[in-house]
């Protein structure tokens, strides 16, 4: 219920303006805005063309929204989908397909045209504009993506990358029954931690903890797991585990040489609910360590 509405319904619309214009009246001048958002919604959220109708014209609607917002005030906004496993647009590349194949359809691009009272040229431009991927380094090391490779291909394929949110799942990189307490310590009741298993190169996905827990004592989900939580972006190891910073360290290598973004966000959120034994400073120290940390690869 965390997608909750998800792009089939009025209320995702009515919540994405509403943000729009907080943002516009507290951006400063000069700075671009970026708003992230649900890649649709959950695994099935759009599957009947119906859906996928109302999924359209109601990001087409935000878009016209965005474009008067820079006409009237000069502040330029872009809404970013954010592809997460288990979610409709679970990877990258499906993303980018999502966009060019449906939001920048023939149709949706005429339907633009005629919100915006203008040329189907400057419908397309302001889908270039106003709408792109937001890049989450946990979520793309989740599904096993190289993180450069698939920044370079939303850039061939001319998609924005409104925001990159700097962070690290957990990574196990072979599972044992040893280490199955370790990981089931992340378990907690307030997020979801979708799993993705590499073996032998086939991904096998499982939308939280438990479910791949099962089937590791059923014999499967055998090979290196990846876990959706996001956890301090300085960790190279914890303990038992170790974490996706590699992937890390490598987008943000790639963003000091090709600049992808305006926009990086250290998005570690899980503060409360990590394991004690990951709870080694304050709140406020860890999250300044993270700061600091995302500077000094920058600078150095």
């Amino acid at each position: 219920d965390v997608y909750a509405p998800d792009w089939t319904h009025a209320e995702r619309v009515r919540y994405t303006l509403a943000c729009i214009d907080i943002l516009t009246a507290l951006l400063p001048e000069g700075v671009d805005g970026s708003i992230s958002t649900v890649p649709v919604g959950f695994r099935h959220a759009a599957d009947t063309s119906e859906a996928m109708d109302a999924v359209v014209s109601h990001l087409l609607q935000c878009v016209a929204h965005l474009v008067h917002t820079q006409a009237q005030t000069g502040k330029h906004i872009a809404l970013a989908l954010e592809p997460e496993p288990a979610c409709y647009l679970e990877t990258t590349q499906e993303a980018a397909q999502f966009i060019l194949s449906h939001v920048r359809s023939t149709s949706a691009v005429a339907q633009l045209a005629q919100m915006l009272g203008g040329s189907s040229e400057q419908a397309l431009q302001a889908l270039r504009s106003h709408l792109g991927v937001c890049f989450d380094v946990c979520h793309s090391a989740v599904e096993f993506e190289d993180p450069v490779l698939a920044l370079n291909e939303l850039r061939q394929a001319g998609i924005a990358i409104p925001k990159i949110q700097l962070s690290s799942a957990v990574r196990i990189s072979q599972m044992t029954a040893a280490q199955l307490p370790t990981v089931q310590a992340f378990e907690d009741a307030v997020y979801l931690h979708q799993v993705v298993v590499e073996n032998a190169g086939q991904l096998t996905r499982f939308v939280d903890l438990p479910e791949a827990v099962a089937a590791f004592h059923d014999g499967q989900a055998q090979g290196e797991w990846r876990v959706h939580c996001h956890v301090p972006v300085f960790l190279q190891d914890a303990g038992a585990i170790s974490t996706t910073q590699a992937q890390l360290l490598q987008t943000l290598e790639a963003c000091k040489r090709e600049g992808f973004s305006s926009h990086l966000e250290v998005e570690t959120y899980t503060w409360d609910v990590l394991p004690a034994a990951l709870k080694t400073d304050s709140k406020a120290q860890a999250i300044a360590r993270e700061l600091l940390f995302v500077k000094k690869v920058l600078m150095a």
